[in-house]
């Protein structure tokens, strides 16, 4: 149960507070117009479900079945897939937005 405790007390309000910034930016953000917007959503997202599955996984791996082990490091696989894409998206797009920036300062 000790274990359980510092886990949920450490990890905890970083699993709520990560879902809830994903929550309120997907729903009140403006994020669907922006490149850069766009790629932040899927990050976070993917941050969050990154974050959570980590909770829920090591609370399977203490107390949990096998069985149910197995399905949570196929899901944890699959979140991080999604952060993968949603990391070098972010990057992609920035690199993108900078040059364009430069390009028009240069011609300025």
């Amino acid at each position: 149960m000790g274990d359980l405790l510092i886990i949920l007390l450490v990890a905890g309000p970083a699993a709520i507070g990560q879902s809830y910034f994903v929550y309120r930016y997907l729903r009140y953000g403006t994020w669907q117009g922006d490149r850069i917007g766009r790629a932040l959503a899927v990050k976070s997202s993917a941050l969050a479900l990154l974050v959570d599955t980590a909770l829920v996984s090591t609370i399977i791996d203490i107390y949990g079945s096998p069985q149910w082990q197995s399905v949570a490091e196929l899901v944890e696989i699959w979140v991080y897939f999604i952060a993968t894409i949603g990391i070098w998206w972010q990057l992609i797009v920035l690199l993108k937005v900078q040059r364009a920036e430069k390009k028009r300062r240069e011609s300025d």
